[in-house]
């Protein structure tokens, strides 16, 4: 079977590589992987694990006419959607309607077409129209959070697929002494209130304060917060992706707990065995949405709304959720395990 699969996402994120590659391991076995990475670097396609057989596209234009090549000599194609997360905006529809020509074809010649792990945090009103009447293509979906499947009104709901990613750090028992932190740099900057309660969490737990990038374009902020508390910083620079995710993954694993407002970051570092809790002024619910939809429990805060103290104690309690969360993860790899299973009897059947 040849599998055909957009993976472009952002090159300096090591979340969307991580989503990507579990997608990846999912589908290696089952044909030969036509993957469209866009205008991507080497190494974000090295760390996206592909199989040597894979074949890579920059062009979407020559993806496109591969795939149609192929339908034409074989039934035994598949088109699999891209995972993460999607824009259901008139600007984010263009991406949609652009490849619907393949995926209608693809069907059309008894081909098979699959939507697993994504989501989405707009829902334009005709966006989402045009969309939700598309779904009926696919011969199996499944979204990663809650709010998407309710309002696509079809599909399932699954664990995003970056919490299969379990345990990549080396592998060695490290006792969990640093409370880690890593924030988005394209927002304002965290108050001095959230400010002085990480820090004094970190006091209160014995915990070192480290700051990691998982997104590069966070550097800046990273590196103030790291100067402000003297705390060891583990910067992207000079690295290429694989070196800076087993960084940031062996940080992890030597942290009791991590605090961040980036999705993936949590997804990480709980995959890493840290406990995890998200703390921001005026936070979105994308994180929440997602930790719903694989069943892990997280302490969200608002710090805005909160005193000093009062984020201590929920931090407090956060780094005590650790047994609780892990046992969760375990029942999200499971479904996940389901949900792989799914995808993999669906490419089958086709055969």
């Amino acid at each position: 079977m040849k599998i055909f699969v957009p993976l472009v996402g952002q090159h300096e994120n090591i979340g969307d590589i991580v989503l990507r590659r579990e997608l990846v391991e999912w589908l290696s076995p089952e044909g030969e992987l036509h993957v469209y990475v866009g205008a991507s670097t080497d190494a974000y396609d090295r760390s996206l694990e592909l199989p040597s057989d894979a074949v890579v596209y920059r062009s979407v234009k020559a993806w496109g006419a591969a795939l149609a090549s192929a339908l034409r000599g074989s039934r035994d194609v598949a088109y699999v959607y891209k995972p993460g997360e999607i824009q259901l905006t008139i600007a984010g529809l263009k991406e949609h309607v652009g490849l619907l020509p393949l995926v209608v074809a693809t069907r059309a010649r008894g081909g098979v077409v699959v939507r697993v792990g994504a989501g989405s945090r707009n829902f334009d009103t005709f966006p989402t129209a045009v969309l939700r009447s598309t779904l009926g293509l696919a011969h199996y979906t499944a979204w990663r959070d809650t709010r998407t499947a309710r309002i696509m009104r079809r599909g399932e709901v699954m664990p995003d697929l970056g919490f299969g990613q379990i345990g990549r750090a080396d592998g060695d028992k490290r006792e969990r002494t640093r409370l880690t932190v890593t924030m988005r740099g394209d927002r304002d900057a965290p108050s001095s209130t959230w400010r002085e309660a990480v820090r004094a969490t970190a006091d209160d737990l014995g915990l070192a304060l480290t700051v990691v990038t998982q997104v590069e374009r966070d550097e800046p902020l990273g590196a103030e917060l790291a100067a402000e508390w003297d705390a060891d910083y583990i910067a992207w620079t000079g690295r290429d992706h694989a070196e800076q995710e087993d960084a940031v993954r062996r940080v992890f694993d030597e942290s009791a707990l991590v605090v961040s407002d980036r999705l993936h970051a949590l997804i990480v570092a709980l995959t890493e065995g840290a406990a995890v809790s998200t703390v921001a002024d005026g936070p979105t619910d994308k994180i929440q949405r997602h930790f719903d939809a694989a069943g892990v429990p997280i302490i969200a805060v608002d710090s805005a709304q909160a005193t000093p103290d009062e984020i201590r104690r929920r931090l407090a309690d956060a780094a005590g959720s650790r047994e609780s969360q892990q046992e969760a993860l375990g029942r999200a790899v499971e479904k996940l395990r389901e949900v792989r299973d799914t995808v993999r009897t669906t490419l089958r059947r086709r055969r």
